[in-house]
Protein backbone atom coordinates (compact mmCIF):
# COMPACT_ATOMS: atom_id res chain seq x y z
CA UNK A 1 0.00 0.00 0.00
CA UNK A 2 1.34 3.43 -0.98
CA UNK A 3 0.59 6.50 1.08
CA UNK A 4 0.74 10.04 -0.19
CA UNK A 5 1.55 12.88 2.12
CA UNK A 6 -0.05 16.21 1.39
CA UNK A 7 1.65 19.22 2.84
CA UNK A 8 -0.24 22.31 3.89
CA UNK A 9 0.00 25.29 1.52
CA UNK A 10 2.56 27.92 2.45
CA UNK A 11 0.95 31.03 3.89
CA UNK A 12 2.65 34.31 3.09
CA UNK A 13 1.68 37.46 4.91
CA UNK A 14 2.16 40.93 3.48
CA UNK A 15 1.58 43.99 5.64
CA UNK A 16 -0.33 46.82 3.99
CA UNK A 17 -0.71 50.38 5.24
CA UNK A 18 -3.37 52.89 4.29
CA UNK A 19 -1.95 54.98 1.45
CA UNK A 20 -3.58 58.13 2.83
CA UNK A 21 -5.13 59.33 6.07
CA UNK A 22 -8.90 59.44 5.88
CA UNK A 23 -12.25 57.82 6.50
CA UNK A 24 -12.59 54.17 5.47
CA UNK A 25 -15.51 53.54 3.12
CA UNK A 26 -16.73 50.10 1.99
CA UNK A 27 -15.67 49.46 -1.61
CA UNK A 28 -19.30 48.66 -2.49
CA UNK A 29 -20.19 52.34 -1.87
CA UNK A 30 -17.73 53.72 -4.43
CA UNK A 31 -19.62 55.49 -7.26
CA UNK A 32 -17.83 53.47 -9.95
CA UNK A 33 -19.19 50.01 -10.81
CA UNK A 34 -15.73 48.67 -11.69
CA UNK A 35 -14.69 49.09 -8.06
CA UNK A 36 -18.08 48.75 -6.34
CA UNK A 37 -18.73 45.40 -8.05
CA UNK A 38 -15.14 44.27 -7.34
CA UNK A 39 -14.35 43.71 -11.01
CA UNK A 40 -10.68 44.41 -10.22
CA UNK A 41 -10.75 42.47 -6.95
CA UNK A 42 -11.18 43.20 -3.27
CA UNK A 43 -10.37 46.62 -1.96
CA UNK A 44 -11.16 49.57 0.20
CA UNK A 45 -11.95 53.20 -0.40
CA UNK A 46 -10.72 56.10 1.70
CA UNK A 47 -12.21 59.59 1.76
CA UNK A 48 -8.97 61.55 2.19
CA UNK A 49 -8.23 63.94 5.02
CA UNK A 50 -4.62 64.46 3.94
CA UNK A 51 -2.64 65.39 0.85
CA UNK A 52 0.18 62.90 1.40
CA UNK A 53 0.16 59.55 -0.36
CA UNK A 54 2.37 56.66 0.70
CA UNK A 55 3.04 53.32 -0.90
CA UNK A 56 0.74 50.72 0.71
CA UNK A 57 3.59 48.18 0.88
CA UNK A 58 7.25 47.72 0.20
CA UNK A 59 7.70 46.81 -3.43
CA UNK A 60 8.34 48.00 -6.94
CA UNK A 61 6.09 50.10 -9.16
CA UNK A 62 5.55 47.85 -12.17
CA UNK A 63 2.60 49.55 -13.86
CA UNK A 64 1.46 53.16 -14.07
CA UNK A 65 -1.79 54.04 -15.81
CA UNK A 66 -1.14 56.38 -18.78
CA UNK A 67 -3.05 59.18 -16.99
CA UNK A 68 -0.89 58.52 -13.87
CA UNK A 69 -3.92 58.40 -11.55
CA UNK A 70 -3.32 54.74 -10.73
CA UNK A 71 -0.33 52.53 -10.20
CA UNK A 72 0.33 48.95 -9.27
CA UNK A 73 3.04 47.94 -6.85
CA UNK A 74 4.35 44.36 -6.74
CA UNK A 75 5.59 43.29 -3.32
CA UNK A 76 8.60 41.00 -2.89
CA UNK A 77 6.09 38.24 -2.09
CA UNK A 78 4.38 38.74 -5.48
CA UNK A 79 1.25 40.54 -4.26
CA UNK A 80 0.06 43.16 -6.75
CA UNK A 81 -1.55 46.19 -5.12
CA UNK A 82 -3.47 48.72 -7.24
CA UNK A 83 -3.50 52.20 -5.75
CA UNK A 84 -6.00 54.49 -7.48
CA UNK A 85 -5.92 58.17 -6.48
CA UNK A 86 -9.55 58.95 -7.17
CA UNK A 87 -12.41 59.19 -9.56
CA UNK A 88 -12.13 62.11 -12.00
CA UNK A 89 -9.69 64.06 -9.83
CA UNK A 90 -7.12 64.89 -12.49
CA UNK A 91 -4.39 63.98 -9.98
CA UNK A 92 -1.27 62.02 -10.82
CA UNK A 93 1.34 59.95 -8.99
CA UNK A 94 4.82 61.44 -9.40
CA UNK A 95 6.79 58.19 -9.47
CA UNK A 96 8.32 56.23 -12.29
CA UNK A 97 8.00 52.61 -13.30
CA UNK A 98 10.43 50.21 -11.58
CA UNK A 99 10.83 52.65 -8.67
CA UNK A 100 11.36 50.87 -5.36
CA UNK A 101 8.69 52.25 -3.08
CA UNK A 102 9.31 51.68 0.60
CA UNK A 103 6.58 52.84 2.92
CA UNK A 104 8.44 56.07 3.60
CA UNK A 105 8.33 57.14 -0.05
CA UNK A 106 5.45 59.46 -0.73
CA UNK A 107 3.95 61.69 -3.33
CA UNK A 108 2.41 65.01 -2.31
CA UNK A 109 -0.89 65.69 -4.04
CA UNK A 110 -3.97 67.75 -3.33
CA UNK A 111 -6.12 64.66 -2.97
CA UNK A 112 -8.38 65.85 -0.19
CA UNK A 113 -9.43 68.99 -2.04
CA UNK A 114 -9.91 67.32 -5.42
CA UNK A 115 -11.68 64.22 -4.14
CA UNK A 116 -14.19 66.26 -2.16
CA UNK A 117 -14.86 68.75 -4.98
Amino acid sequence: MTTTQVSAPVVTRVSLVAPITGVLVPIEQVPDPVFAQKMVGEGISIDPLSNVLVAPCDGEVFHIHPAKHALTIRSAEGLEVLTHIGLDTGLAWSVKRHTRTPRSTYCRETCATAALA
